[in-house]
């Protein structure tokens, strides 16, 4: 589909009914057009509330989504009012916060950050949003969803790797220069998912890669070897890990994906625990996939920087 045709959006009855099956316990409700006051201020003080720290949406910004096409889902309780909220980017938004929305291809939508009440988060709230904008992303002919995770955000980089998403791309500086806020975009094409779940169906090749994984200051000699899988430490940390964050810069430009992200073990007690971020050469999965996935890397890690 041409980067400039309008996607095709179904009437707002119909997305209702797509996403209704992910509200189980609160109702998932497509808010698509700014006739509500009301409803812009709930989203921006929950997007204010969760964000608050990074780049957040304003009135002004949900009025520009709702203007290209672009929906937003949100939880409700009994008494109406949003108590989660999530964008879905349908088409260009020239105006948008991240080269991504200002860049848009034609065959992605774009998952910018969900939003949870605080007092509702822990209830799985996060992943009915994700689920449900895949939904209204398939309706709207859309191959593909991507989103942008802070490099140390690793419990949603698991989640979303769970779900069938593959890291692809990295941007160190997504909104500005300030190297703290470095990202990596996740990708969930609909058709491939994360290939390494199928290629890896018994889990020995992520068990193998465990077992020899490495620091990120180790990254040069294993390339070297010319290994197929590389599994990197990463510690849990509000500090920035630079040398982390170049070591995955370096994979996601040399032809690798992130395919997995495994608790790991590096003492003897409970505190001694890490995570394992670990990808896969895309020549070392099946020709047709790993030619699909080589293009979507190129075409997003272009626009990314």
């Amino acid at each position: 589909m041409d980067e400039q045709e309008s996607v095709n959006i179904e009437p707002r009855q119909s997305m209702q009914e797509l996403v209704a099956r992910y509200g189980v316990e609160y109702p998932i409700e497509v808010i698509d057009s700014s006739e509500s006051p009301l409803r812009l201020a709930e989203i921006a003080a929950l997007d204010g509330q969760a964000f608050g720290g990074h780049v957040t949406l304003s009135e002004d910004d949900l009025k520009h989504i709702f203007n290209n096409g672009g929906v937003i889902l949100g939880h409700t309780e009994t008494d109406g009012r949003l108590i989660t909220e999530a964008t879905l980017v349908l088409n260009v938004n020239e105006k948008g916060p991240s080269p991504l929305e200002r860049q848009l291809p034609g065959w992605l939508g774009y998952c910018d950050g969900a939003a949870v009440s605080k007092d509702y988060r822990g209830k799985g709230l996060q992943k009915q949003l994700l689920l449900a904008r895949h939904e209204v992303a398939k309706a709207s002919d859309k191959e593909a969803v991507a989103a942008s995770v802070r490099q140390a955000n690793v419990t949603s980089i698991k989640s979303m790797i769970k779900t069938g998403y593959v890291m692809i791309a990295d941007s160190p500086h997504y909104y500005g220069t300030d190297t703290t806020d470095a990202r990596v975009v996740m990708l969930h094409d609909f058709k491939i998912g994360n290939p390494f779940a199928e290629l890896d169906s018994d889990h020995e090749m992520l068990e193998d890669s465990l077992r020899g994984v490495i620091e990120p200051g180790q990254l040069q000699e294993k390339l070297s070897s010319g290994a197929d899988i590389i599994s990197l430490t990463v510690h849990q940390s509000d500090e920035t890990d630079e040398e982390y964050n170049k070591a995955v810069a370096t994979l996601l430009r040399n032809g690798y994906i992130g395919v997995a992200c495994s608790d790991i073990d590096i003492g003897d007690s409970d505190s001694e625990r890490a995570d394992a971020m670990t990808f896969i050469k895309l020549g070392s999965l099946p020709v047709d996939t790993a030619e699909s996935l080589r293009i979507r890397q190129k075409e997003v890690q272009a626009i990314v920087g």
